[in-house]
């Protein structure tokens, strides 16, 4: 819609400028100058070129005019220049519009308004010819007006009709003839009689032509140019924003134009561009919105354009250049430009031919063609700020799914401004979703308000929505004001409320037979309705009611209720579906028909406070004497059956001899099949005749099935008719059990893979090897199996088994590959390349293929040697040639051979004469050597082993070396002497010891009383561990604990008893072990000992007291050897 409210800015400036000039006459007669007012303020719609005076072309400066001709007016503040040396003509029309009337500069028509003819010869140069050519009134017959009355090089002259003519002494150019003024009387001063070519106001030539050029102005320059400033904001309201809605390169298509306020589009946009066009349907440019090309600040050159056809729309397109300052050129060489050029703060360069519109710069120079007066003729809104509003549906209760697709809510409105005035009025349909709605133009765009229009609202009725009550709407905020300081889009939320309307249902019971007799008595049961709920939002419920009979077939209307007796009710819209699961036992003699539901077993409850009548009808039917027969299918079949077949049992109640229709049913190996229903499913009759047959199994494929075997209770069915049916008396009550029987054989086959060993190595593969051997198995179908098989190789036969071990058969014809893959890794053995006799097998039915893979083992041998090293003696001091070693080889088989090896006392090697294979452990011991080959004072310490006393044959070693080092020591001697306290033994009583020498093995020895004990062989440096064992027993005394000491300082035992002793330095022949023996029962006083069964105080045996005062012992003397 067009803004409304909006007035138009003009002013009538004549007063003021009357006014403006009698002030000028109080100043004085005398004055020169006089300036024009300063228009007010912009409000409203203004037109930027009401700038220019009425004036074609306007520089406010100086005007540069090196095109073909003029068709209309020209004003200059300051200098006028033809640039060129031909002509120019200044005319009303001859190929564009006549359609305009010249400005008027003191009261008379002017085609030129300049402040002087340029008096600089070298660039003013050409011909100015105004002729007015193309008037047909007087009004447009213009006449020449120059400010300044001093000519400089320039004077007046006759010029032939008389008319004036301005040139240099000689008629020399530049000049300019004035064909509309009269020589003499025109060329000098107005007079108030003459047409003069001098303004009647003087002074600043760009002062006075402002004066008289801007007089009637919308708006000044600097407030047409914050207008269109204002326009080119994105977020404004007051234009209309357009796009290239189609990039043709020289040809571009905007989106659609709005048709009640200026459309702004950016040069930038359409640079390039020679013709633009319009979108299909869309509007196009006019007073009321003209189109504004914005060009940005900084711009140098604009390539103008045409909008065809010619002349249609140049009144209503503006070149905004209001931003641009400096120098810039407008150009569309040799080609027409539409529209008018604004550039008030550039020095503007047109070149077009034509350019079909006004122009203002502050210098302006024109190039090119001709340029026709369209002037510009639509207005932009200045200074009156606008908005629109936007109004949203929000739902209460609600939701926009609940609602038909495509359900909107009008709304009215009304815009009135703030003197009162109604500026529209409209409807606007909100759609349920929320989003926002805005009143439209009759061109689709968004209508704008001026600020402070005030909108109210009004909802009409909501549409109906079955199911739903609509309660009263709410409008927030209502009013909404078109504001200044607020956005430029005002909103406002409609509010809908809505609650769901319910019904319900009730079921009412009736039973029959079909006929007006009595019906049987009727049982009191209850039986029981189930019902499904599901709502408009797709919600299900259900539940069960319950219709008692009294005993007469009665039952009352009954609805849904919850656990507390309460009614269940339904939001309208619910799709009730009934049912009757569970029905008594009926009357004997009868069964149930099917019920009836009446209007349905499923309805809908589409209205408020609706109980729907549901009629449920139970139809009792007599009950006629039936039959029945069962069928069973008994499976035997000898192996795997793949796909697994499908079997069926086909029957008809139609005798032989005549069509007959027969019914298919699918049995189960052990799932037994009932029939008791006619094909027509009714009761099969009792007595009637069925004759059953089976058809060829589906499925079970390569299966070789016998002709089935038809029995009932064991006894086989005989003398099929001539369809292979067999009949079946079905008597009343009685199920005949039938069972048919098919016998099946799969043909199959297997195979068996044997080991077979070959090659130098055949007897001493080690025991428990396997060798694995994979096969793959092609079905006749194209499927494949695999798997593997290990075999002994003692040649036992192994065939393929399954995940359970079970063995595998596999379908006739499948073609069987082998691959030997998985051998031993045992190091040093090779297996050769296998050999397997087949390659490949056929399986046969019944066959089982025999297949023998063959290895040939071999393995690499190797053997050791022996090296003896001495440390401690050289083997010249060693009296033996050489040292034996005992040896045992464990085979890999397990087997075991053993040797001596004697092992030379100069360190050279020696072997076992012989090879061993391969993973070979050999274990070596040396015999214990003899101190008689050594020196005196010295002994063997114990042997040591590099790299140990057993090794294993390794592949690629060869031969692998044991080296034993002997060390010879020097030897010291260890007396030991015994010690008794307490007690009066015998010598020669024994005291048991245990020893070990550097933790060699525990020996056992006996310490006898009254012999010291000395070895003399102690090799210097070990360490000797001694430790008493149990002491002998004493009657009534028992032994303490034994202390142990060298060269009288003590020795602590650890918890085992032992003793350390160094056989390091000659203390070793002053080690004493003391044992002192305590009372075991009271003594007689002054005794020490306790009382014996011998009465008497006195030990018996008096030598003990010897035995305290040191009897020493002497212990055989024993060799104590690592």
């Amino acid at each position: 819609m067009r803004r409304t409210g909006s007035t138009t800015g003009r002013r009538t400036t004549s007063g003021l400028l009357a006014a403006a000039l009698a002030l000028g006459g109080l100043v004085g007669l005398g004055a020169q100058t006089a300036t024009a007012p300063s228009a007010a303020a912009a409000e409203g719609d203004v037109n930027p070129f009401t700038s220019a005076g009425g004036f074609t072309v306007y520089a406010q400066r100086d005007a540069f005019v090196g095109n073909q001709e003029l068709e209309g007016s020209l004003a200059a503040g300051r200098n006028l220049a033809r640039t060129t040396a031909e002509q120019w003509a200044v005319i009303h029309v001859a190929a564009g519009t006549a359609d305009y009337t010249i400005p008027t500069v003191d009261g008379d028509p002017a085609r030129l308004l300049i402040g002087r003819f340029d008096p600089d010869t070298s660039t003013n140069v050409g011909e100015v010819n105004l002729t007015s050519r193309g008037a047909t009134t007087p009004e447009n017959v213009g006449t020449l007006k120059m400010v300044d009355r001093d000519l400089g090089p320039f004077e007046t002259s006759a010029r032939g009709e008389s008319w004036v003519r301005v040139s240099q002494p000689g008629s020399i150019p530049p000049l300019i003839d004035a064909t509309a003024q009269t020589y003499p009387a025109d060329a000098e001063p107005p007079t108030g009689g003459n047409t003069s070519i001098f303004t009647e106001q003087t002074g600043s030539t760009q002062d006075v032509v402002a004066g008289y050029i801007e007089a009637d102005q919308d708006a000044t320059i600097d407030e047409s140019a914050q207008c269109l400033a204002d326009l080119a904001d994105p977020d404004g309201q007051d234009a209309h924003h357009v796009t290239v809605a189609e990039d043709d390169g020289d040809r571009k298509v905007l989106s659609p134009l709005a048709a009640d306020r200026p459309n702004v589009v950016a040069y930038e946009d359409v640079a390039g561009a020679s013709l633009l066009q319009f979108s299909a349907g869309s509007a196009t440019p006019g007073q009321e919105n003209p189109l504004i090309i914005r060009v940005p600040a900084g711009t140098t050159d604009v390539h103008g354009l045409r909008v065809d056809p010619q002349g249609q729309y140049s009144p209503y397109i503006l070149w905004d250049l209001s931003a641009v300052t400096g120098d810039v050129t407008v150009e569309n060489t040799g080609a027409r430009i539409d529209g008018s050029v604004y550039a008030p703060f550039a020095d503007v360069t047109v070149d077009a031919a034509p350019l079909d519109g006004q122009v203002i710069g502050r210098d302006v120079t024109l190039l090119g063609g001709e340029v026709h007066s369209f002037l510009f003729a639509s207005t932009i809104p200045c200074g009156a700020p606008q908005g629109t509003f936007e109004v949203s549906k929000e739902l209460d209760g609600i939701t926009a799914g609940d609602l038909p697709d495509g359900t909107t809510f009008p709304v009215d409105w009304s815009a009135t401004s703030p003197d009162g005035e109604v500026l529209g009025t409209g409807t606007l349909e909100l759609p349920a979703d929320g989003a926002p709605v805005s009143p439209l133009s009759v061109d689709g765009t968004t209508a704008t308000f001026p600020v402070g229009t005030v909108v109210s609202f009004a909802e009409q009725d909501p549409t109906d929505v079955p199911g739903w009550e609509w309660g009263d709407a709410t409008v927030a905020p209502d009013p909404v004001t078109i504001t200044a300081d607020g956005d430029a889009v005002v909103s406002a939320t409609v509010t809908n409320t809505a609650e769901r309307t319910e019904g319900t249902f009730e079921v009412t019971k009736t039973v029959t037979d079909g006929t007006d007799d009595p019906l049987p008595p009727a049982p009191e049961a209850v039986i029981t309705v189930g019902w499904t709920a599901v709502d408009p939002d797709d919600n299900e419920s259900s539940g069960t009611i319950d219709l008692v009979s009294d005993g007469a077939w009665d039952f009352q209307a009954q609805g849904p209720e919850d656990d507390d007796g309460n009614e269940i009710t339904f939001p309208v819209g619910t799709e009730v579906t009934l049912s009757e699961p569970d029905l008594p036992d009926p009357p004997e003699g009868y069964t149930w028909g099917e019920p009836s539901w009446s209007p349905g077993a499923t309805f809908t409850i589409d209205r408020t406070d609706q109980v729907v009548a549901v009629d449920l009808t139970n139809l009792l039917v007599p009950q006629e004497p039936t039959a029945s027969f069962t069928v069973t299918k008994v499976l035997d079949v000898d192996g795997p059956v793949d796909p697994e077949p499908q079997f069926a049992v086909e029957y008809t109640f139609d005798p032989p001899g005549g069509p007959r229709e027969s019914r298919t049913r699918e049995i189960g190996v052990g799932d037994p099949v009932t029939i008791d229903t006619l094909l027509d499913g009714e009761p099969i009759p009792a007595g009637s005749t069925v004759w059953v047959r089976e058809p060829a199994p589906t499925g079970g494929d390569g299966v070789d099935w016998e002709d089935p075997v038809l029995s009932v209770d064991g006894t086989p069915l005989t003398d099929p008719d001539e369809d292979g049916f067999y009949p079946l008396e079905l008597d009343e009550g009685q199920t005949i059990a039938l069972e048919v029987t098919n016998v099946g054989h799969v043909p199959a086959g297997s195979f068996t893979l044997a080991k077979e060993l070959d090659g130098p190595a055949a007897e001493d593969v080690p025991d428990g090897l396997t060798f694995g051997v994979g096969w793959t198995a092609a079905y006749p179908d194209g499927t494949t199996t695999e798997g593997t098989t290990e075999l002994s190789p003692d040649g036992t036969p192994a065939g393929p088994t399954d995940a359970d071990g079970e063995a595998l058969d596999f379908p006739v014809g499948t073609t069987v590959t082998f691959d030997e893959a998985d051998l031993p890794d045992l190091p040093g053995w090779d297996w050769g390349t296998p050999t397997i006799t087949p390659s490949e097998i056929t399986v046969g039915d019944g066959e089982t293929a025999q297949v023998t893979v063959t290895n040939s083992a071999t393995v690499e041998h190797g053997t050791f040697e022996v090296s003896k090293a001495l440390e401690g003696a050289d083997p010249g001091d060693v009296s033996a040639e050489g040292f034996e070693v005992d040896w045992t080889a464990t085979l890999p088989d397990g087997s075991t051979t053993d040797g001596v090896i004697q092992a030379p006392t100069d360190g050279s090697p020696a072997g076992p004469g012989r090879e061993f294979p391969v993973g070979t452990t050999v274990q070596v011991t040396e015999q214990e050597p003899s101190d008689a080959v050594l020196p005196d004072g010295w002994t063997w310490a114990v042997p040591t082993w590099s790299p140990g006393s057993s090794l294993t044959i390794d592949e690629g070693v060869g031969t692998a070396t044991f080296t034993v080092t002997n060390s010879a020591v020097p030897v010291t001697t260890l007396r030991v002497e015994k010690l008794v306290e307490g007690a009066d033994l015998p010598d020669g009583t024994d005291f048991p010891v245990e020893y070990r020498v550097d933790d060699g093995p525990v020996q056992q020895g006996d310490l006898v009383l009254g012999e010291p004990f000395v070895a003399d062989d102690v090799p210097l440096g070990t360490t000797v561990e001694i430790r008493e064992a149990d002491p002998p027993g004493v009657d009534g005394a028992r032994w303490g604990t034994p202390r142990w000491a060298i060269d009288g300082q003590p020795l602590e035992p650890d918890d085992d008893g032992w003793v350390v002793i160094h056989a390091d330095d000659e203390r070793l022949n002053a080690v004493t072990l003391t044992n002192t023996a305590r009372p075991t029962t009271p003594t007689t006083p002054g005794s020490e000992l306790p009382e014996t069964g011998f009465g008497g105080g006195t030990l018996p045996l008096l030598a003990l007291g010897l035995l305290l005062l040191g009897v020493a012992v002497r212990l055989v003397a024993r060799t104590l050897r690592a």
